[in-house]
């Protein structure tokens, strides 16, 4: 049985003196490990159900095979991104700079890796933050739950 559950999600903010190609290489190297770790755009994300969502979406999607991206890590990309285009989503919701990023991992020692090449503090999201981010993802203002939620599945839809 697929397990959905996004309780053990580890949610940080983050910033790295490390050149951007050093953390991917990070993400890399731990979604190799079979774990999913993913970085995103800190102005991209509105809320950690947003992040969560995204990653139980993913699981579900490789589970039934209705996955579109071979990696999960690029597959949670697409759906934080409410997109069926990589391209799109690494627009939405990438990351762009070492300076100020969110990162996702379903494994808490892969996080504690990452704290040796980044500074990483616990994961919060200011209004004016998330008013940015949902409006980067085509909301008019900061999504209910039951919106967010909504707007993610319809992505997948194509609608």
């Amino acid at each position: 049985m697929l397990d959905l559950d996004a309780a053990n999600a580890v949610l940080k903010l983050a910033s790295s003196e490390a050149a951007l190609d050093v953390i991917l290489s990070f993400v890399e190297a731990e979604n190799a490990k079979g774990g999913l770790f993913q970085v995103f755009g800190h102005g991209s994300i509105i809320s950690g159900l947003h992040l969560k969502a995204a990653y139980v979406n993913t699981l579900i999607a490789f589970n039934d095979r209705s996955n579109i991206a071979r990696r999960r890590q690029m597959e949670m990309l697409l759906f934080a991104g409410m997109t069926r285009q990589i391209g799109d989503a690494i627009r939405r919701v990438g990351v762009t700079s070492a300076k100020s990023f969110v990162v996702f991992s379903d494994n808490t020692c892969a996080m504690e890796r990452f704290g040796k090449i980044s500074s990483i503090k616990e994961f919060s999201i200011a209004g004016s933050a998330a008013l940015y981010a949902a409006q980067k993802l085509g909301f008019g203002r900061i999504p209910s739950e039951g919106e967010l939620l909504t707007a993610m599945a319809r992505s997948r839809l194509g609608l």
